[in-house]
């Protein structure tokens, strides 16, 4: 794993994280998809899941959660893990 490699990651606070998260994100996708066939294929695979997904979601075959509980639940996972 990445933070195996690179254990300060792990020190970084959540905001720092996501703003890495999303430099690099930005870095991977400045590469054109003809200039990088890995991605190409990457970014088909996320597509393909998505419109999979879409379709789940509209013919009841996958139920969605709400926010707010997702939102709480995080929160309350979150807390366990600190007292732990």
């Amino acid at each position: 794993m990445i933070s195996e490699r690179y254990p300060e990651l792990a020190q970084l606070p959540d905001e720092d994280k996501l703003t890495l998260m999303v430099e690099l994100w930005q870095d991977v996708m400045d590469d054109s998809p003809s200039e990088n066939p890995a991605l190409a294929a990457f970014v088909e695979q996320l597509n393909e899941a998505h419109r999979r997904r879409e379709e789940e979601v509209r013919s009841g075959q996958f139920q969605t959660i709400p926010s707010d509980q997702v939102f709480r639940e995080i929160s309350e996972s979150l807390t366990t893990r600190r007292s732990a």
